[in-house]
């Protein structure tokens, strides 16, 4: 009999997120990242700090639809928070 087993969370690291990236720059980097992992059924739980070297990112995995539109909305939120702090138009299309 094959043993199950399930993954219950992870950390993915991004060497191109880096603290040299400013402002705008930078949130428009980790929301592509962001909207990236959760494409790939990876829902950000915690953003470690970013560095020169890169940021790491602990994630759990997407494993309903539910799951997956709570991610989605937790993306939407932190958009339409760093277009309140920088007078950005950023939108994210969920008729795709």
């Amino acid at each position: 009999m094959k043993p199950e087993f399930s993954v219950t969370s992870g950390q993915m690291y991004f060497p191109k997120l880096k603290n040299t990236l400013k402002g705008t720059e930078f949130e428009a980097a980790k929301a592509s990242v962001w909207l990236h992992m959760v494409n790939d059924m990876m829902r950000p739980v915690k953003w470690l700090k970013t560095t020169a070297k890169g940021t790491k990112v602990n994630w759990i995995p997407i494993t309903s639809e539910k799951e997956y539109e709570t991610a989605i909305d937790e993306l939407e939120d932190h958009i339409n928070q760093v277009n309140r702090d920088f007078g950005t138009e950023f939108k994210l299309n969920r008729s795709v």
